[in-house]
């Protein structure tokens, strides 16, 4: 029924106080149902899965090429198309069908146009459900995503000399989809997928101004790497790796939950035209059309999408460079005995200087995606205003420790 999970949504004084022994001793019977001043009871939320639910269906085709050219030199191609049909996908079936279009955005919007507040362009708790306090979300599991992925890979390795080796590859990547999944599926797709108004909207491919199709999530289009092994006189070897490629792909929004979906981060921001005047009637202060401009200079993604709604990651990561070196002694003592000494260097760039190959993005969390914010609602023109977000595109570090500066030290003893 998925009565067993419900939402309870209490602001500040009408959150009831966690009492965690008694939810430990006495169970379900324990957690609250309603707020502590009473009047608003948790509705449940639903997962279920389609009568036609299937797993995902993928078909690939690969083609390789190896051959030695010259002396010493060997190079190799590959290809690789694949296609993923029936994949897994969430629709909202409680949410209200398209209430209405924006003024100039053209967005649909799930919510009654008197349901939403003039003064700061939001909705109240469950306004744009079909059943309002009976369910929260209800989402059913379906098979309607899709993706094509195309590769190429270039590879070219060469033995200079009896203590001298080397390769080089290079890989090209064009993977597309209209959802992409990390984890937790059931609330991925409906808060997090970038949707153009109806987030149970996933369109066919190349669908890309209304759907959402586009660069795959974890797609990089580009990847060098040079790798290198040298083997010095003393029983000493060195080896390293140079890796640079793409960075990931990104979509800017417009925060504040514009299309009335119940997700706050989930809006492809409209580009607003600032030399069309009535674009500008979006901005609650026409001066945040010079940022804008700033912006529009710095970003070629919003330039080239200019008076529609962005599409799904059309921006892009910097692109990340990091050089790895292992030093290894090796000391025989004979009747088969040795010992190593070995050092790993990671990110060695970083490690001389904390400010050369530093791993950053334009994060997924905190405001840094959010180029608009939503501040108000106008009910004749139904046009939403905005403010414009001084930190969008601002970049952190991200990344595991290894993408650091660090070194490792290992000793291993051979008998």
């Amino acid at each position: 029924t998925g009565e067993n999970q419900i939402l309870l949504q209490c602001d500040d004084e009408a959150a009831p106080t966690p009492d965690y022994p008694a939810y430990i001793r006495d169970g379900v019977s324990a957690i609250p149902t309603e707020c502590a001043t009473g009047g608003f009871t948790g509705t449940p939320n639903v997962n279920v899965f389609a009568d036609d639910f299937e797993y995902p269906r993928t078909w690939k085709v690969s083609l390789g090429y190896d051959q030695e050219i010259g002396t010493g030199f060997r190079l190799s191609l590959d290809g690789l198309f694949s296609v993923t049909s029936q994949n897994f996908a969430v629709e909202d079936v409680n949410l209200l069908p398209e209430q209405f279009r924006s003024g100039i955005e053209d967005r649909p919007v799930l919510t009654p146009v008197d349901e939403i507040s003039a003064s700061s362009g939001r909705s109240g708790f469950g306004d744009n459900r079909i059943e309002q306090f009976v369910f929260n979300q209800v989402l059913v599991h379906v098979s309607t995503a899709e993706s094509r992925t195309w590769q190429l890979s270039l590879g070219l390795d060469k033995r200079m000399t009896n203590w001298l080796t080397w390769n080089f590859g290079y890989t090209f990547t064009d993977s597309r989809d209209n959802a992409s999944y990390s984890c937790c599926i059931s609330s991925t797709f409906t808060f997090e997928t970038p949707n153009a108004g109806d987030p149970n909207f996933l369109g066919d491919p190349g669908n890309e101004l209304v759907g959402s199709w586009g660069p795959a999530d974890f797609n990089r289009t580009h990847t060098f790497v040079l790798s290198g092994n040298a083997d010095l006189p003393a029983g000493f070897q060195v080896s390293g790796i140079w890796r640079t490629y793409s960075g990931r792909p990104w979509t800017p929004i417009a925060d504040g939950d514009v299309n009335h979906d119940s997700g706050n981060d989930n809006d492809r921001v409209y580009v607003i035209d600032v030399n069309n005047p009535a674009d500008l009637a979006l901005l609650e202060d026409p001066a945040d059309a010079a940022l804008l401009n700033e912006y529009y200079n710095e970003f070629s993604c919003l330039r080239d999408n200019v008076g529609q709604i962005i599409t799904r990651n059309a921006c892009s990561n910097p692109f990340f460079t990091k050089l790895d070196l292992r030093v290894r002694w090796r000391g025989n003592f004979g009747s088969g005995q040795a010992i190593e000494l070995i050092a790993d260097v990671f990110n060695v760039l970083n490690l001389l200087n904390s400010d050369w190959s530093r791993k950053v993005e334009v994060s997924q969390f905190g405001d840094a995606r959010d180029l608009l914010d939503l501040e108000g609602f106008d009910p004749v023109t139904r046009q939403f205003q905005y403010s414009v977000n001084p930190s969008f595109g601002s970049k952190s570090a991200v990344g595991f420790r290894t993408d650091q500066g660090s070194a490792q030290l290992g000793i291993k003893f051979i008998f």
